[in-house]
Parts: structure tokens; sequence; C-alpha cells
């Protein structure tokens, strides 16, 4: 099976302070976290016949950092200068 990590972020305070106080999926009111699992649960499934997915729940910040450290390393890797 192939991994498909997604990240979930938001805005820097300079940008919209309104998320400021958010500082882990926790943070989010827990309507918000169950439309983000609705739209991950359905957005490959259209059209439909498409990918089934498979939610195995959300990590922190920490978790979302080093996948994104793995990914530029990986691509540095593959795309040497």
């Amino acid at each position: 099976m192939r991994k498909d990590d997604k990240i979930i972020a938001v805005p820097a305070s300079k940008i919209d302070p309104t998320y400021d106080d958010i500082k882990t999926i926790s943070d989010l009111p827990k309507i918000e976290q169950q439309r983000l699992e609705a739209f991950f649960r359905v957005y490959k499934e259209l059209p439909e016949g498409r990918k089934k997915v498979e939610l195995a729940g959300f990590n922190d910040a920490a978790a979302a950092k080093q996948e994104i450290k793995s990914a530029w390393e990986a691509w540095k890797a593959k795309n040497p200068q």
C-alpha cells in the first residue's frame, strides 16, 4: 500500500490572526475535525468508482514537520544540483 499522508495547516498570524490559537488538530472545533475527516473520506472516491480511502486518524505538528522534512530530503536526493 502506498503512503498518502496529508498536511493540514492554518494561515500565519500576519495573514489571518483568527487561527493564532490553533496549534494542534485538537484545537479545532470538533465539527471542523469531522468536516476534514469527511472530506478526506470522499474526495478520492469522486467521480464514482475511484480509489477507496482508509483513514488512520490525525497526527500532530511534529509528525507533519517530519513528513515535510522527509519529502524534501527525498526530493533533493532525486534532484541533485
